[in-house]
């Protein structure tokens, strides 16, 4: 049986998170952002509601796992990048270095 999970967490708020976009349903069609409310990646996208035609923004997750770039280090010309975010279950934060030649094989990946 899977634990019930709260989808209210708390987040970082945005001057204390540098590095993340955030989102609401108010923002522009097709921002991608952090939202505040659930602590996932979500797009905002147009819905249409059939029998009145009328158009409205929703949120749509994209991934649990708020994560960004937070460092570009380059040595002996080799590229590594630092990771940072919040984790998908437990909301604790990640911070993890993979160099940059394992990157090209992780854009096959899908977000969720």
């Amino acid at each position: 049986m899977r634990p019930k999970r709260d989808r209210r967490v708390n987040v970082p708020a945005p001057s204390d998170a540098p590095g993340f976009n955030f989102v609401t349903k108010d923002s522009p069609p097709w921002s991608v952002g952090l939202n505040l409310d659930t602590g996932s990646i979500m797009r905002v996208v147009i819905r249409k509601n059939k029998e009145t035609e009328e158009s409205f923004p929703v949120l749509e997750e994209i991934s649990e796992c708020a994560l960004r770039i937070d460092t570009e280090t380059v040595a002996n010309q080799r590229t590594e990048y630092t990771f940072k975010g919040i984790g998908a279950v437990d909301k604790r934060e990640v911070c993890f270095t993979m160099p940059a030649e394992d990157m090209p094989s992780m854009q096959n990946l899908k977000l969720r």
